[in-house]
């Protein structure tokens, strides 16, 4: 009995080609849950920072109407006493 070999089997053999056994190569199903794992950690880090961000803003403006709140206070206080001295005395 003779086996004939294709061409492109033939160089394939001649360059010292070698196919993984079946057990090590990942499967397509595999592939696929490890993307979506990816994913899933790439959002829950995105999520994770978009708080983290959304946190430090808010305490920000937070702080900024504070101080708004304390100058305009000052500014109304100094314009009553302006006006205390600027009335004309009996």
């Amino acid at each position: 009995m003779q086996i004939i070999m294709s061409a492109n089997a033939q160089n394939n053999a001649g360059e010292g080609l070698t196919s993984r056994p079946l057990s090590i190569q990942p499967s397509a199903n595999q592939d696929a849950l490890d993307l979506v794992k990816m994913v899933d950690d790439l959002l829950d880090d995105i999520s994770t920072r978009f708080t983290a961000t959304s946190t430090e803003l808010f305490s920000k403006m937070d702080e900024m109407a504070r101080r708004l709140d304390h100058l305009e206070s000052s500014i109304l206080a100094r314009d009553s006493q302006d006006d205390a001295n600027r009335t004309p005395k009996k």
